[in-house]
This record gives structure tokens, sequence and C-alpha cells, in this order.
């Protein structure tokens, strides 16, 4: 699992291994906060996330800054 259909259909997308991580708290009906880069267009709404929070957990940083 790479990403997340919301109910307004934006679609929101992370790592894999963060999909593994998360399956089995994530679904549907699930409160999910996001916070990245994102698009919107005649197409939809995307967004890749840098954080997220899963029914009101404490936010996971998906991206850091580059290692030393």
């Amino acid at each position: 699992m790479n990403g997340a259909i919301l109910e307004d259909g934006t679609i929101v997308r992370f790592p894999p291994h963060i999909g593994m991580q998360m399956q089995s708290l994530l679904r549907a009906g699930s409160q999910l906060s996001v916070a990245g880069y994102g698009t919107q267009n005649a197409y939809g709404r995307a967004i890749e996330s840098t954080s997220l929070s899963i029914d009101g957990q404490p936010a996971i940083a998906l991206f850091g800054p580059p290692r030393p």
C-alpha cells in the first residue's frame, strides 16, 4: 500500500514501507491528517505526504533532512 483515497477523492501518497506499518491502523472511516506537497487540476487533487497522523495519534515524519 502506498497511498489512500479520501472521501472527497483526494489521493494521498506515502512510501510503501509506511503503508506496511500503517496497514492495520488505516481503515475506511479512519481520521487521516497529512502535511505535504500537492497539486490540483481538472483530474483531481493529489498530495505527497511528508508527515501523517491517523485517528489523532502523534504525527509521523515521513521525510527528514538528509543524513550528514
